[in-house]
């Protein structure tokens, strides 16, 4: 039994959306159902935490020779109610600290991302549904997601977004943090308000996907950084600076 069948089992068996199901494993619904359908490999990072959010042990999930244990183990957040009824998924409340958290994101976008939630989701790599969850109070805002986002704007202080404490933004900056093409394009299209479609017309390219395949680059290349720089009529160190 692979994981995709062990996770289609626990979930007819304890009613848990799929939905639910995805949000927890921070996957969109479409990628979640393809686990499920094993036409997508489950990371040991997924694998562990559903074992940790369902009480199921680590090896009845890695190995495909073992079943589901019977019965399942009772999850805290699930509670099953009368037959006939879906069972009642209870999502926790977002503690006050992180509701600040929150707030402080939304300022960061706010600010660095003219209020576009899906600008910001694009820069940091997270789900724009996953992110409205966040901002609306209806997630925990992880300590991992805020080191991801720093990560990727590092003159962001992780101090700032996790209590508040300083500004939100610091003049140091990492001297061992490689630069990334992808992130500088971004950063300057965001800063002439323009967009990745904008930059598909002025390169003359086939599809959209084509423009942001450039955002996901840490390295782009010289003879590309060129046309990139010739296309938005600028020189290439107004773009790219090292």
């Amino acid at each position: 039994m692979t994981f995709g069948e062990k996770l289609t089992h626990y979930r007819t068996q304890t009613g848990v959306p799929q939905t639910v199901l995805a949000d927890l494993l921070d996957l969109s619904l479409p990628t979640y159902k393809k686990l499920e359908r094993s036409q997508r490999r489950a990371s040991a990072a997924e694998v562990a935490q559903f074992a940790q959010w369902s009480g199921i042990p680590l090896s009845f999930l890695t190995d495909d020779a073992q079943a589901l244990p019977d019965p399942l183990p009772v999850t805290p957040d699930i509670h099953r109610i009368p037959r006939g009824r879906p069972a009642k998924v209870v999502t926790p409340d977002v503690s006050f600290q992180g509701k600040r958290i929150a707030f402080r994101v939304r300022q960061l976008i706010d600010q660095r991302f003219d209020g576009s939630a899906r600008d910001f989701a694009e820069a940091v790599f997270i789900n724009e549904t996953l992110l409205s969850r966040y901002l609306n109070g209806k997630r925990e805002i992880s300590d991992r997601l805020l080191l991801k986002i720093v990560r990727l704007l590092p003159d962001i202080s992780i101090a700032w977004l996790r209590s508040g404490a300083g500004t939100m933004t610091t003049n140091v900056t990492p001297v061992d943090k490689p630069c990334h093409d992808g992130q500088q394009l971004f950063d300057y299209l965001t800063s002439k308000g323009l967009f990745w479609v904008d930059l598909q017309e002025a390169m003359g390219l086939s599809s959209l996907s084509s423009a942001t395949e450039y955002k996901k680059r840490g390295t782009i290349r010289h003879e590309t950084r060129q046309r990139i720089a010739d296309a938005l009529k600028v020189e290439v160190g107004d773009i790219f600076s090292c």
